[in-house]
């Protein structure tokens, strides 16, 4: 029996991008990516525009909750997250404040090549980079269990959550400004 799970798809709304001032040096920025845990303060600049930014911002594969969102984690217990504040400025020069970068702890190697849906099926194990000839991506459930927020190894850009993080997220009407794509887990 097949789980879903979903990732965020910012190409289904652009208006959560925000224009990035890249003040991280990049081995503090790769550490988002690898799981790491970040003790240093961070010097990071997120610019919005628009009237209300939304509760879900996403700059450069880094998502960046506000107090609200920040807190529906902290009240579901939400494992494997670290939030670092996150110095967010509309576009008028005015601080919008409580927001805080997602540093996603959990990484694994779940990817199921088996049940991913290729573009070029004939060329799935072709290249240095085959997730670029990913169509639809497939989880291994038994690697991931329970968890309700997560990054593969590889591919290492999208944040995958469980559909019990997404209903509540919806329940609680949080203005995320991204779309969910399903993904499945076998």
């Amino acid at each position: 029996m097949k789980a879903t799970y979903y990732i965020f798809d910012i190409k289904e709304s652009p208006k959560s991008l925000v224009i990035y001032k890249n003040t991280l040096n990049r081995k503090i920025e790769n550490k988002f990516f690898q799981g790491s845990f970040i003790e240093e303060p961070l010097q990071t600049e997120l610019y919005v525009e628009g009237r209300n930014p939304p509760d879900l911002l996403t700059s450069g594969g880094l998502l960046v909750a506000s107090k609200r969102l920040k807190m529906l984690f902290d009240q579901l217990i939400i494992n494997g997250v670290q939030f670092i504040p996150a110095k967010v400025i509309h576009k008028s020069g005015i601080e919008v404040p409580g927001y805080h970068i997602i540093n996603v702890l959990n990484i694994y190697s779940a990817w199921d090549k088996e049940n991913t849906v290729w573009v070029n099926e004939d060329q799935k194990d072709a290249g240095q980079y085959p997730e670029f000839n990913v169509w639809r991506v497939a989880l291994k459930k038994e690697v991931i269990g329970n968890l309700h927020i997560f990054r593969l190894e590889k591919p290492q850009f999208p944040i995958y959550i469980s559909k019990y993080l997404k209903e509540e997220i919806e329940k609680h009407k949080f203005d995320v400004g991204v779309g969910f794509y399903p993904v499945y887990a076998y």
